[in-house]
């Protein structure tokens, strides 16, 4: 397995969106579960138990709907992966219809031992969200952002090492991924809040924070500033990386395949490769 120590922008980018589309489709991410493994005494790898409880869970609410008459949804979940204290567990946003949450929360025990083999008292956490605050919660979720990307995402005060993680780092559901991102048209800077008027009724049953600002959700629109986009960005750390190594290193200006690779390699991407990225 691929050892990770960082979150990625591109990974971070379409988690981020996945929350927003969840709240779009109308079936925002209600619960947010962290479940802790316990890697010394399972027989079975983190990853893997994690992908048997997700799919146990879809098994389970696919027969609920079956045997009620109701028609088929597809899962809808985000999960990031974290390791700060040699203490692996997962950070898992999942949309559990409201009449099925006291059972999942009553299976969810039962699934973690029956696929690790061993269950503490501490291993999972349950917290109900207000998908007015969803934001929040996904930027909690990606603090463990690459350290030359916090600034982007505004992240400053809250990015953070989250430890080595063997495995994807960050999981999404297809229907809320990049395919189903583009498929759908939906446009975060401007279709945000929409599901607000979208669905009235959902929105009536959560009430906002006291603190709660259109400035946060949506500050690309709602103020003066001007942030830049992705590509824009990439630049910006492109010529940053290349002034750090001219000025540190023994690398002459006229070694320029050498110093780009030594910036690819940093990075993740050539200067070349930046106007052909859609993300």
């Amino acid at each position: 397995m691929i050892t990770t120590n960082y979150i990625n922008e591109k990974s971070a980018y379409y988690f981020l969106r996945a929350n927003d589309l969840s709240r779009h489709h109308g079936k925002p991410f209600n619960l947010f579960v962290t479940i802790s493994f316990d890697c010394k005494n399972s027989k079975q790898h983190y990853q893997k138990v994690f992908s048997l409880i997700n799919r146990a869970k879809n098994v389970w609410i696919r027969n609920y709907n079956n045997r009620n008459g109701l028609p088929r949804e597809a899962p809808r979940s985000a999960c990031v992966f974290e390791n700060p204290h040699f203490n692996v567990h997962a950070h898992w946003e999942v949309y559990i219809p409201s009449q099925l949450i006291e059972k999942f929360k009553e299976k969810l025990p039962r699934w973690l031992k029956r696929y690790q083999g061993v269950i503490h008292d501490d291993s999972i956490d349950i917290q109900h969200i207000n998908p007015h605050t969803l934001k929040t919660v996904a930027n909690y979720m990606i603090k463990g952002i690459k350290p030359e990307w916090k600034a982007f995402y505004h992240l400053q005060s809250r990015a953070a090492y989250q430890g080595a993680i063997q495995g994807q780092r960050v999981k999404l559901s297809r229907n809320l991924g990049r395919t189903a991102l583009k498929r759908s048209g939906f446009n975060a800077a401007t279709q945000r809040n929409e599901w607000e008027t979208l669905y009235p009724e959902l929105s009536s049953q959560y009430s906002k924070p006291a603190n709660w600002s259109i400035e946060e959700v949506i500050p690309q629109v709602a103020t003066e500033r001007k942030f830049p986009s992705m590509k824009e960005f990439r630049r910006m750390l492109w010529k940053k990386e290349r002034q750090r190594y001219l000025s540190s290193t023994s690398i002459s200006t006229g070694s320029s395949a050498r110093l780009n690779a030594q910036i690819v390699k940093q990075l993740g991407y050539s200067v070349g490769s930046i106007e052909n990225r859609d993300w």
